[in-house]
């Protein structure tokens, strides 16, 4: 069956109207788990044709990482808020991808309402955090000063790598960016970054 799937996605382009709605219909209503999940895996890898009629059939991947994933990368985000609503899911896909896979799910992040904090680190953050190579800890604290999450951006300072969180620092000083204290006394070492 998952054969049948590439051979009606192939014909859709050359086919007359009629039998290119037949295609889309056949498209939409596969019975096999396995062609499911070869359209939800052309839906990302071509889009289109394959996209559409994924999203309309309600299609998902089996595995739930897998879910969260294809959920966030086709902008279903009612429907990954539902099946991922901790973040956990999608925190795990984002791990186990390749870098390439890493960089099309932190796009998708920015374009919906995703936490991306959980997203990057995990549960554990301050293991989390310390995994993370420069680029990444670039974008998540672009991300959370944007996001107007500035304390955060500021408690990952003390948890990234040493040079990382003196750059990070320097950064959000420099953006006037300062961490909230319970007194008007300046912080010993706030001074000492200037």
């Amino acid at each position: 069956m998952p054969n049948t799937v590439e051979v009606l996605l192939g014909w859709l382009p050359e086919s007359l109207p009629r039998r290119a709605d037949r295609i889309r219909l056949a498209l939409r209503s596969l019975p096999d788990p396995a062609a499911q999940h070869l359209m939800c895996e052309i839906a990302l890898s071509q889009g289109g044709e394959a996209r559409a009629a994924a999203i309309e059939a309600g299609y998902l991947p089996a595995l739930d990482a897998d879910r969260a994933a294809y959920l966030v990368l086709t902008d279903q985000w009612d429907r990954y808020h539902e099946s991922d609503p901790d973040g956990r899911l999608l925190a795990a896909a984002y791990r186990a991808r390749p870098a390439s896979g890493r960089d099309r799910i932190r796009a998708a992040c920015q374009r919906g309402r995703v936490d991306t904090l959980q997203i990057l680190v995990g549960d554990d953050r301050r293991a989390g955090v310390r995994d993370l190579n420069a680029e990444t800890a670039d974008y998540l604290l672009e991300s959370l000063i944007s996001a107007g999450r500035c304390q955060e951006a500021w408690s990952l300072v003390f948890d990234l790598r040493f040079e990382w969180g003196l750059l990070a620092a320097a950064r959000l000083r420099d953006a006037d960016i300062l961490p909230e204290r319970s007194s008007d006394a300046p912080a010993p070492w706030a001074t000492r970054l200037r």
